[in-house]
């Protein structure tokens, strides 16, 4: 939304191009962007799609469940842990699916709806720790699945995590027939993709594309060409016919799914340790990826609930009603946008209540009292929650919480306006230009006709060396939690044992694992580097590579910003720096140690990272 307003008060001649399938208050932004443009907005809002969905809820008979909750708990003598074995094998029954004959479950007439048999067989339930029966929702997911698969239809499941999509793929790939000759041919036509992957990763072992010829498997731990090759494995009429997912896919990725199995309405949250509702717009967005477009012009879509959901002639327990109120009853325009804006100046209102680390950094994204009072507030005026307070005739509210904001913003103005450089790149970081003088300090120190002469690596040695020196630094630098959290799993740090000491200490390990990315060294090799347990699928290596890397260049983007003014002040321009300084933040993302790696890679976008450098080097560049 920041974004959306600098481009508003900065190119107010700009035509802007909002889209979304999801957004239900599309009248009211297209409204909003017309009275900050001064120019009418056109909008598109139809709940007309180009293929038909049939959505499903799988249910039990009443009876049924009620027979083995009380079998479960006959069992149960008291001096067991766990549930025997012979015990959660008898705990099978029918499982069926109650459909809707109308796009939206809107109705509550029984005509409206059909209940049908998935299966001629049961279905095992699962239990828990505390002897209660469980929906299984996976095991359930891969059973229905095989069945569809069997018949030819393109079937996709979206699970919870990449760790259940791995278990789940293993136990769907259990029974399928063999797919050795489409998946070989499928390998030759994109040989050089294939090659260039299990180069990236050190072999085609650590590959969830080379073991899943039977499965596609598609999380957020993939690489993007590994990504590539498995959608396009489902896409090829003689490719797989099932791919497990997790809500990475559910985005918008046009694949031809004809049946959606979605596992669980509910899931685990990592940071409040509790099962939590999918949002309705997420399962909906999901359950969209049946039928596509131009591939296959109707699809179906079956939801497992994470709690056992049943029927009793033409009762039904609560947790349908819930699904139905919440989830189903809603069209696909379901979403509403928010302001993030007005939760923001609500946060920061009431002046008695000291500022969070994260509301600082938005703060500095805002120009200060003291440099230009009218830039933030006309930015602020062109928001979609001043939009709303003024049709509410309600604008003394939102002038009172600008000048609050203003006047906090000017509060942490700590260095006069003759360095006006760091707020300039303060603004544009949201970086605190306290740090920003420190790092600029820090170069006045070191003999800049050298530094520009730095390799890529001694410039990563040279700032972790500063980031060493006092440990606030770090925390200012990458100012995302996320970044931290990754930081130390990097590291080997558990969150239990996170010290300001701790992660200082561990950063030669970040650096030492850094280097070896940007010369090239594979995943398997940079697994290795970092602390902890070897896993399959090299993840610790793919987390530091997808989740840290990205972040990390922010950083060195920084330092690119203050060193390019620094230099300045020694008249030395910026179009006389090294084009390898000027892009470092895009050679440390990209993984190479200097420019012309990077122009090769990007002239070259089929190859990963690894091949990169092996091509590079061993072919005449200038």
């Amino acid at each position: 939304m920041y974004c959306l307003l600098s481009l508003f008060t900065n190119i107010p001649e700009a035509d802007y191009l909002l889209i979304s399938a999801m957004v239900e208050n599309g009248k009211e932004l297209s409204n909003w962007v017309s009275n900050v443009t001064n120019r009418e907005c056109l909008i598109f809002d139809s709940s007309w799609k180009p293929t038909r969905q049939l959505h499903g809820c799988l249910v039990y008979q009443e009876r049924e469940i009620k027979k083995l909750k009380n079998q479960l708990k006959l069992a149960n003598n008291g001096t067991s842990k766990t549930v025997p074995k012979n015990i959660k094998n008898s705990l099978s029954t029918k499982p069926f699916c109650l459909f809707s004959l109308n796009r939206i479950w809107e109705s509550v007439d029984e005509k409206d709806y059909y209940i049908g048999s998935l299966l001629d067989s049961n279905i095992l339930l699962g239990t828990n720790r505390q002897w209660k029966l469980t929906s299984n929702r996976n095991k359930v997911a891969a059973v229905l699945s095989r069945n569809y698969i069997d018949l030819g239809l393109k079937t996709m499941i979206f699970v919870s995590t990449p760790k259940v999509a791995i278990s789940t793929a293993r136990e769907l790939t259990n029974g399928l027939p063999s797919n050795e000759a489409s998946y070989e041919k499928f390998i030759s036509t994109y040989n050089l993709e294939v090659q260039s992957l299990f180069l990236e990763l050190g072999s085609s072992e650590y590959s969830h594309f080379s073991e899943n010829k039977k499965i596609g498997i598609h999380h957020g731990l993939l690489l993007p060409i590994e990504r590539y090759l498995n959608e396009e494995y489902f896409k090829s009429e003689n490719g797989t016919f099932g791919l497990i997912a997790t809500a990475t896919l559910a985005q918008g990725i046009n694949l031809p799914a004809e049946i959606v199995i979605i596992a669980g309405d509910d899931r685990y949250n990592v940071e409040t340790k509790e099962q939590e509702r999918i949002p309705p717009h997420e399962l909906l967005n999901a359950a969209g990826r049946a039928g596509r477009a131009g591939q296959s012009s109707h699809g179906a879509v079956i939801l497992i609930p994470g709690e056992i959901t049943t029927i009793d002639e033409s009762t039904i327990s609560n947790r349908w009603w819930k699904l139905r109120d919440e989830v189903f009853s809603n069209s696909d325009q379901c979403l509403r946008v928010e302001d993030p804006i007005e939760y923001f100046l609500d946060s920061i209102e009431d002046d008695s209540i000291p500022l969070n680390q994260d509301q600082i950094n938005a703060l500095f994204k805002y120009k200060s009292e003291a440099t230009s009072e009218t830039d933030t507030r006309k930015l602020l005026n062109n928001s979609f929650y001043a939009f709303k307070l003024r049709k509410q005739n309600n604008e003394e509210k939102f002038a009172n919480q600008v000048n609050s904001l203003v006047k906090r913003r000017s509060d942490l103005e700590q260095i006069s306006n003759d360095i006006r450089w760091t707020k300039e790149i303060s603004y544009k970081t949201g970086i605190d230009p306290d740090l920003i003088f420190d790092l600029g300090n820090s170069l006045d120190v070191e003999n800049l006709t050298e530094f520009i002469n730095f390799s890529v690596n001694e410039i990563i040695s040279w700032f972790f060396h500063w980031l060493q020196e006092d440990p606030k630094r770090l925390n200012k630098v990458f100012i995302k939690r996320s970044t931290m959290t990754n930081i130390c799993k990097s590291i080997g740090l558990k969150s239990e044992n996170l010290t300001s000491t701790s992660i200082i200490s561990g950063l030669p390990t970040l650096e030492s694992i850094l280097q070896a990315y940007v010369v090239g060294k594979n995943l398997n090799e940079i697994e290795d580097l970092i602390p902890g347990k070897r896993t399959k699928y090299l993840d610790k290596a793919r987390s530091f590579v997808i989740r840290l890397i990205p972040d990390i260049s922010f950083g060195f983007g920084l330092l690119t910003l203050v060193f390019i003014h620094k230099a300045s002040e020694q008249n030395i321009q910026k179009e006389d720096l090294p084009l390898t300084l000027r892009t470092l933040a895009s050679c440390i993302r990209e993984g190479v140690d200097n420019y012309s790696k990077l122009n090769f890679k990007i002239r070259n976008k089929i190859i990963s990272r690894v091949e990169t450098h092996v091509r590079y080097d061993s072919t005449d560049q200038v």
